[in-house]
């Protein structure tokens, strides 16, 4: 509705401020899915949107693929909302979306 799109985490700095926000917005989700995915190519991370390589900017172990299922980039909120793979589908309620929208040269970010 507004040109939004699964945000793609480009460096620390940004990973660290929605780190931050999803600390005190997000306490009800168990993890927030991003724009990052290897649905294409296991282990080719690209983001979505853009088609640009994913920052390296993983958990340590990650991704890990469990189970032969994550093919998407999550934030948990198990050891303090670190990026991690995560399955792209769940019909459950813990499960939230972080979104950016560029508006010029501000960026916002929502769940």
């Amino acid at each position: 509705m507004v040109g939004g799109y699964l945000a793609e985490i480009d460096g620390a700095v940004e990973r660290d401020f929605i780190k931050s926000f999803l600390s005190t917005h997000a306490s009800k989700f168990q993890y927030v899915i991003t724009g990052g995915t290897d649905e294409d190519k296991e282990g080719a991370w690209v983001n979505r949107c853009s088609e640009t390589q994913v920052a390296p900017l993983w958990f340590i172990g990650q991704p890990d693929n469990f189970q032969g299922s994550q093919n998407c980039r999550s934030f948990l909120k198990e050891n303090g909302w670190v990026l991690a793979d995560n399955s792209c589908v769940s019909n459950s309620r813990d499960v939230g979306f972080s979104c950016e929208v560029t508006d010029d040269s501000t960026q916002f970010i929502s769940l």
